[in-house]
């Protein structure tokens, strides 16, 4: 460090050697020759006194300029730990303009103490922009929170300007970084947590503590950003599974909330129509399982009812088709059926009987359509069965009746006489001159009794 006696010389350097040499103003000293003092053969005359105070008044305005800018170092500290010799240097060439100031070499003197000025500022130059590269490093390091190379450059700015107010701040910052770099270390967990609110709670805490800290603001983005990703997931998710679970409100409710939010997310539209075909194909299975209930329940009308349905939404459907086609030939099945099962005696008409063939043998096409239409398909089968083995049938008369078989033919005259007709219902009409007609309705069936017809009323 400099000595303080150096220091006070430059900064007053016209007062104290006007002192020790005992210089007067230039006006005294212009009284003193009018008042015909006696001077030696060196000294100056009034033209000589004129330019030594200029050199004068030129030297103070150098020291001047030297003085301001010395001050600035000493209140500053700018050199107390780095450039000492440097700045030793300097104030020896302004102690050397000193000197020549004393011996009135002013020419002399002032170019020392520009020569010192000069250095000052240059040194000054120096120390100025090694502070603002490192300082500029520091905050740099600060901003990437590198602590420790963050420290070193502050530490390296503080020896060369250790009262300027920009350490002070960064040195606050740097003595919270250790928490703001905890804190942002627990935000970006949290986030891998998808806890958004406790990693918004860090940032916060780190705002309190440096607001100055870069990219508070673009990690709330990012942690806005990722939570509504997040939510969009979930609710596609939660979409889903409502869509799985044939809850096509609920879906299409979450893939429209998903739209409201993301108007062109291609993920959404596709669920609602997703969606829409799904909950069409349920409607139309459950139809077609109430549809196919109604047949086995024998439902016909209803089961009619809701295959039109089905067709009315999609009359392409060839189960609907088909089934509409199946119900009415079963339908028709069934009544003929339980028509004929009502009278089976009737099957005794050839006629009758071939349509009870024709009928099983469609009525056969529908076996296993449903429990009670295989009752009535099975007994009607057996009916049938039943009616195609002939049954002998023995009918007596009186040799003078004249017998006839109705949709048969004459039997003639007889006694007894033998049929092998089908089981059923027939009718016998005994006729004889003068006599009244007999008519007798007979049921074959096997083991039968013989049957007497003869005509007993005379006219």
């Amino acid at each position: 460090m400099v000595s303080t006696v150096a220091v006070l010389i430059v900064i007053n350097p016209f007062e104290q050697i006007a002192e020790q040499l005992g210089w007067q103003p230039n006006e005294q000293t212009r009284r003193d020759n009018v008042a015909g003092n006696t001077k030696s053969s060196d000294e100056v005359t009034p033209f000589q006194d004129v330019q030594l105070e200029r050199a004068r008044e030129k030297a103070r305005e150098v020291i001047d300029s030297f003085s301001e800018v010395q001050h600035e170092f000493e209140t500053e500290q700018y050199a107390q730990k780095s450039f000492v010799e440097e700045y030793a240097t300097i104030q020896e060439i302004a102690v050397q303009g000193d000197d020549k100031f004393k011996q009135r070499d002013f020419d002399a003197a002032i170019a020392e103490y520009e020569n010192a000025l000069t250095e000052l500022l240059l040194l000054q130059e120096q120390i100025d922009h090694e502070f603002e590269t490192a300082v500029g490093e520091a905050f740099d390091w600060l901003e990437k929170r590198q602590e420790k190379a963050a420290r070193e450059a502050f530490q390296h700015a503080g020896i060369l300007k250790p009262l300027h107010p920009l350490l002070n701040d960064g040195l606050a910052r740097l003595e919270v970084l250790p928490q703001v770099n905890e804190h942002i270390r627990e935000s970006e967990r949290a986030i891998l947590r998808e806890e958004w609110d406790l990693a918004r709670t860090h940032l916060d805490s780190v705002q309190k503590l440096d607001p100055l800290t870069l990219g508070l603001e673009e990690k709330r983005t990012i942690i806005r950003e990722k939570q509504h990703e997040q939510e969009i997931r979930d609710l596609l998710s939660d979409a889903h599974q409502a869509l799985a679970s044939n809850e096509f409100d609920r879906a299409r409710a979450k893939f429209t909330e998903v739209l409201g939010r993301e108007p062109d997310n291609t993920a959404a539209k596709t669920g609602i129509q997703q969606t829409e075909q799904s909950r069409l194909i349920y409607n139309i299975q459950t139809l077609r399982t109430e549809a196919e209930q109604a047949e086995q329940e024998l439902d016909f009308i209803r089961a009619l009812e809701i295959y039109e349905q089905i067709l009315a939404i999609d009359s392409s459907l060839s189960f609907a088709v088909d089934g509409r086609r199946r119900v009415y030939e079963v339908i028709n099945a069934t009544r003929q059926m339980q028509a004929i099962l009502g009278d089976p005696d009737s099957l005794s008409s050839d006629d009758q009987f071939q349509n009870a063939q024709q009928v099983l043998e469609v009525a056969e096409k529908y076996e296993g359509h449903s429990k009670q239409y295989d009752e009535i398909l099975e007994d009607f089968s057996e009916l049938v069965e039943y009616a195609t083995e002939p049954v002998k049938v023995t009918v007596l008369s009186d040799s003078l009746t004249e017998v006839l078989l109705i949709k048969h033919g004459p039997l003639g005259n007889f006694e007894s006489t033998e049929l092998h007709l089908r089981p059923g219902r027939y009718e016998l009409v005994g006729s004889r001159d003068g006599w009244r007609d007999i008519r007798r309705t007979i049921v074959v069936e096997p083991s039968m009794e013989p049957i007497e017809i003869s005509c007993v009323e005379q006219i």
